[in-house]
């Protein structure tokens, strides 16, 4: 549903549940229309971020790296 979507967690502070969103990948997407429908289908309070860094899976380096 969420085109680039990086990663997930609950704002604590705010009650908000919060989207961190690759902004290339959403390049085009009506991202508040996603919003307001996602907000509505949770019954929560959604927070979408923009991040212009792609998060990646970093494993242990071996000692030849």
């Amino acid at each position: 549903m969420f085109p680039g979507l990086q990663g997930t967690y609950a704002d604590e502070r705010t009650g908000e549940i919060a989207l961190d969103i690759y902004a290339p990948e959403a390049e085009g997407i009506d991202i508040e229309a996603v919003r307001t429908l996602a907000e509505r289908r949770l019954s929560a309070p959604l927070r979408i971020d923009m991040v212009d860094s792609k998060l990646t899976l970093a494993g242990p380096k071996r000692a030849d790296q």
